[in-house]
């Protein structure tokens, strides 16, 4: 069974080692945590904000074949996994921190001329010097490397917006959302890149599942507890490499969406879900290394892509069962 899980040429593999090495537990928030270079593998995958959104939608109750909602759902399904994504990607995949550490000590630059005959020790002078260090420091430091990067970040904050208030008050309320956590992430790691794994899933799956239900209805108490339990879930599979805990969440998250389906009277849907969680479960003893009852760091990194389509499975199959219990 670990043969299975263990490949050692996997490109996923070498990042999770590379990340271990530099985990640095300073930045984490209360909660979850973990190597981000695993969150970026595990996301290139096939459960994307997407699929969230598609199974918020079909919680709702609300979808139908119809060209109205079908589209609506198609423009909610570019703004999570394009708009959002591409702020996600633009926070996680560039080092932003240099710049700004590279700025606290910055000194050059030549004063701007704001009025004649103004003392450099007074406000007006300060104030030139400052501004000289800062056309200096974007010059030099900012624009080169990441200049494509704000560029396409001023274009994707207004879409965004834009979009979200299209679609209407709850998907612009959850956009919003979306940009306010990538700048908490920001500012949380001094633009170092480093977004915990709950963040990361509450990006990929909750955001997305609870802006699809808004799309064509209110959104229930019922939807988001499903919604914060694949969001469980799936922060437990980016943090699988640093131990038992990350399986824990991994597996706890789908058995609550389970016995809601049963509190929910869904016998079918629940049953359905309850297969699919034990196609996942029988391929866990591979993780667990025999000597040490630890788990394998490389069999960490390759579970998760193997077990993706059941818990994507999983989430549509819930999201249906909510729908039924909704109608």
């Amino acid at each position: 069974m670990s043969a299975n899980l263990v490949d050692p040429d996997s490109p996923i593999i070498t990042r999770v080692d590379e990340r271990e090495n530099h985990f640095d537990a300073d930045k984490q928030l209360p909660g979850f945590g973990g190597p981000v270079r695993l969150q970026v593998g595990l996301h290139r995958g096939w459960l994307r904000p997407a699929w969230a959104a598609v199974c918020g939608a079909l919680a709702s109750g609300e979808l139908s074949w119809s060209s109205e909602p079908l589209f609506r759902l198609a423009l909610l399904i570019v703004l999570v996994d394009i708009v959002w994504g591409g702020l996600w990607s633009a926070l996680i995949t560039t080092d932003w921190a240099t710049p700004l550490r590279q700025w606290q000590s910055w000194k050059r630059g030549t004063p701007v001329r704001i009025l004649p005959y103004t003392s450099p020790e007074g406000p007006a002078g300060r104030l030139a010097q400052t501004l000289g260090q800062l056309r200096s420091w974007w010059r030099e430091v900012v624009r080169p490397p990441l200049g494509s990067t704000l560029i396409g970040l001023a274009l994707l904050l207004p879409v965004a917006i834009v979009v979200g208030a299209v679609l209407g008050t709850l998907p612009l309320l959850a956009t919003l959302a979306a940009i306010s956590l990538v700048q908490l992430v920001f500012t949380w790691t001094g633009g170092d890149s480093r977004p915990t794994p709950s963040l990361q899933a509450i990006a990929v799956i909750a955001l997305p599942w609870l802006a699809g239900h808004a799309l064509l209805g209110n959104p229930t108490l019922v939807s988001a507890l499903v919604a914060m339990a694949f969001t469980i879930s799936y922060a437990g599979g980016l943090r699988l490499a640093l131990g038992w805990s990350g399986l824990v969440r991994w597996n706890l998250g789908q058995i609550v969406a389970v016995i809601v389906l049963v509190a929910l009277g869904e016998s079918q849907a629940a049953g359905i879900a309850g297969v699919l969680f034990f196609s996942q479960a029988i391929l866990q003893p591979g993780l667990f290394d025999g000597e040490t009852d630890g788990i394998l760091p490389s069999a960490a990194a390759r579970f998760p892509k193997v077990a993706q389509p059941w818990l994507m499975a999983a989430m549509l199959v819930t999201a249906w069962g909510i729908a039924a219990a909704s109608g």
